[in-house]
């Protein structure tokens, strides 16, 4: 023997703190401010939980319009003319911070 340690033939492995279940370390997402340079969570586990956070956030996206009633006039025709929902529309205002038309009065 030279006296230099063998490295362990066994895989590594650490236990998810949101599943429990333990897995190879691969299975764990790059993260440098932990000890291990591993997440807390397993890969699965974080998909699942921004997926959730994702329809979370779309949800809080939908508009009262009962507050608004003249938006919602110019919403609908634009979203008629571009074949969306007024939903979808007004998401796409907030994602490319439009500005709906303001109403012309006659």
């Amino acid at each position: 023997m030279t006296g230099k340690k063998q490295a362990s033939c066994s895989p590594r492995v650490k236990t998810c703190t949101r599943c429990g279940q333990t897995k190879p370390l691969d299975s764990f997402p790059w993260q440098s401010n932990t000890r291990d340079g591993r997440g807390h969570w397993c890969k699965a586990c974080e998909a699942e939980h921004f997926q959730q956070k994702r329809r979370d956030m779309a949800l809080e996206l939908t508009l009262d319009f009962s507050r608004y009633p003249d938006l919602l006039e110019s919403v609908c025709a634009i979203a008629d003319a571009e074949c969306r929902t007024p939903d979808q529309q007004v998401i796409y205002f907030l994602k490319y911070n439009i500005h709906p038309p303001e109403k012309k009065e006659a």
